[in-house]
């Protein structure tokens, strides 16, 4: 069950279907994996430093908030790479 639960986040994690949408349209996806694992090194380091604001009930809206935007993003920037819009 948790390899199940760890496979469906990453699968639907914000960040990771913006990083995918820009590989896409800009057809360099190594460069769009790099820039993907150097934020995921930050963000790790800044929650491990800071573990209070990970767990702030205000941080935690404006996470979903911003990740909400950001897969609206993402799914534009894929549409367009992929001449859907």
């Amino acid at each position: 069950m948790f390899g199940l639960t760890l496979l469906v986040h990453q699968l639907t994690d914000a960040a990771r279907f913006i990083v995918f949408g820009i590989a896409v349209a800009a057809q360099a996806p190594i460069t769009a994996a790099g820039g993907g694992a150097l934020g995921g090194v930050i963000l790790v380091s800044a929650a491990w430093a800071f573990p209070a604001l990970a767990l702030d009930a205000k941080a935690r809206l404006a996470r979903r908030l911003l990740g909400v935007g950001f897969i609206l993003v993402g799914a534009y920037v894929a549409m367009r790479a992929l001449d859907w819009v």
